[in-house]
Order: structure tokens, then C-alpha cells, then sequence
């Protein structure tokens, strides 16, 4: 089955968050999550927005650049299995 880069990075983040490779409260930057899955910044920021939506993770400002965004993870496993 094809899978876009978008989908491809976030079964990548998801499967990290619910094994425990991401840790609950660890700030991770759009630009080293792209860097480290050799993605670009837009596949990764549509992940996070998936991830958001289920809330795996809060998207919050960068500190010092306006326009770049961390990710904090604030969920290691979906509401539903709590």
C-alpha cells in the first residue's frame, strides 16, 4: 500500500510515542524531526497536526524564532487506553 510522506512520518512519531523512543514532555523541533526522518518541514508539521488532532502531542511556539514550531509531547498513549 502507498503511503505519503506525511503518513510515512507519523507512523514513524506515533509508533516512537507509544514505544517510548519520545518520552512524555520532550520538546522535539519540527526542523530536527525533519532532519532525522530526512523529510521536509512540511510532511512533518502535517504529521504533528494529526498527532495534535489525537492528542499525542501539543504544538506550541519556538522560543526565540516566531515562526518556528516545537512539539511538546504532551500524551504517550491515546486518551481511549487511559
Amino acid at each position: 500500500m502507498f503511503k505519503t510522506k506525511s503518513q510515512v512520518v507519523y507512523d514513524y512519531l506515533r509508533e516512537s510515542l507509544m514505544g517510548g523512543g519520545i518520552k512524555l514532555g520532550e520538546k522535539i523541533t519540527t526542523r530536527i524531526a525533519a532532519e532525522k526522518l530526512d523529510a521536509s518541514e512540511i510532511p512533518v508539521g502535517e504529521a504533528d497536526k494529526m498527532l495534535e488532532s489525537q492528542d499525542f502531542v501539543e504544538v506550541t511556539p519556538s522560543v526565540g524564532d516566531p515562526g518556528a514550531k516545537d512539539r511538546s509531547v504532551s500524551l504517550a498513549v491515546p486518551r481511549q487506553q487511559l
